[in-house]
């Protein structure tokens, strides 16, 4: 990505957000800066991959795709979580697939075999190369933290990289957002259930309407309007690397929080119950994401007949309104005549984004 077109894509950015208008239409329709986001804002991120509930037992794996990198996540013997990267030191090819129970991962290509730990345990045919040196050729491991019962992963370097993304632990960047988590008890919660939509839309028109509930009047008004209203609704000023959005509750209705992490983790918490939404996003193109909306609860609120599911469908119905507004946007922004529009002060969570995509933009590569 050249460096001129960077800096017309942020000068482009910049300008809207000096006027307090939306993104311009180029970062939601061009590939081209699809490409610069990977880079520059999507790959140096943290990023959820996993509930510490899942995958339990010693062996347990699970293959993934993050931005085009295949990973694997592998319960090890010392029972702890591992991020590899799932490609060979051989040939390339990729080793595990598809979700599991190994006592070594085993690459179909050569037969080259891999511990849980991620350690080269077996090459056939090598024993003739006196130069081979297997403790060199283990799987490439990433950096991990938990946070609040999330495995995050950082697809940008090592331990001792420079990258200011690499430099701070998860709970630091993201200032005092454990605080106003602290009373639901988040780490705790068991995954209910998880819900799959293919959603050809831009994965920011699916950031710029979770983090909004101005639209509540328009798309909600039948069942988020009656209990949370968007005239209430109110964006929270923060200090680290998230916007937050308040939706308060009326008429005995529970309020709910959501939440950006930046760049692209989505939850949302409610204070019936409590329980949780987490917006899972495999971003793989400028004009389509998979989403998968993992329900949370309580391992006690889990357990009561019929909860689970009334909780799926709920979510479900609420996301099955939304989906006609984002692929209505998705249409929009297309169009050669539309140009960004003013900002409500109920959006502040937008303009609090895209600063941090102006942000991004304006350090160096991060390769």
């Amino acid at each position: 990505m050249s460096i001129d077109l960077r800096s017309r894509y942020l000068a482009e950015i910049e300008q809207s957000m000096t006027k307090g208008l939306a993104l311009p239409a180029a970062c939601y329709r061009d590939s081209a800066f699809f490409e610069l986001e990977l880079e520059h804002i999507l790959r140096p991120g943290w990023h959820p991959i996993l509930r510490w509930d899942l995958l339990p037992k010693v062996g347990d794996y699970l293959a993934i795709d993050l931005f085009g990198e295949p990973l694997v996540i592998v319960r090890s013997d010392d029972e702890r979580l591992h991020v590899f990267s799932n490609v060979c030191r051989h040939r390339a090819h990729t080793v595990a697939s598809g979700t599991g129970n190994a006592k070594s991962l085993v690459c179909p290509y050569h037969r080259w075999t891999y511990g849980l730990d991620g350690s080269l345990s077996g090459a056939p045919l090598m024993d003739d190369r006196p130069e081979f040196d297997r403790t060199e050729c283990g799987l490439r491991e990433l950096l991990t933290e938990s946070w609040q019962g999330f495995l995050m992963v950082n697809l940008s370097g090592t331990d001792n990289s420079t990258n200011e993304t690499q430099s701070k632990s998860v709970a630091e960047m993201l200032g005092g957002l454990d605080d106003r988590l602290e009373s639901y008890d988040l780490e705790k919660m068991v995954t209910l259930g998880t819900l799959d939509f293919d959603s050809p839309w831009n994965w920011k028109v699916m950031a710029d309407n979770f983090m909004e509930s101005y639209h509540h009047l328009g798309i909600h008004t039948s069942t988020l309007q009656k209990s949370n209203p968007a005239k209430g609704t109110y964006a929270v000023k923060t200090d680290g690397a998230y916007s937050l959005l308040e939706n308060p509750g009326i008429n005995d209705s529970p309020g709910f929080i959501v939440t950006q992490i930046f760049p692209s983790f989505l939850l949302s918490v409610f204070d019936g119950g409590p329980f949780a939404a987490w917006y899972e996003m495999n971003i793989d193109r400028h004009d389509h994401i998979h989403l998968r909306i993992h329900l949370l609860a309580p391992p006690s609120l889990g357990a009561v007949p019929g909860v689970s599911e009334s909780l799926i469908e709920n979510v479900n119905s609420i996301h099955l309104e939304d989906i006609p507004a984002c692929e209505a946007v998705q249409r929009g922004i297309v169009s050669q005549l539309w140009q960004p529009g003013p900002l409500s002060h109920q959006e502040g969570c937008l303009a609090h984004f895209h600063q941090h995509l102006a942000e991004r933009l304006r350090l160096p590569s991060a390769r």
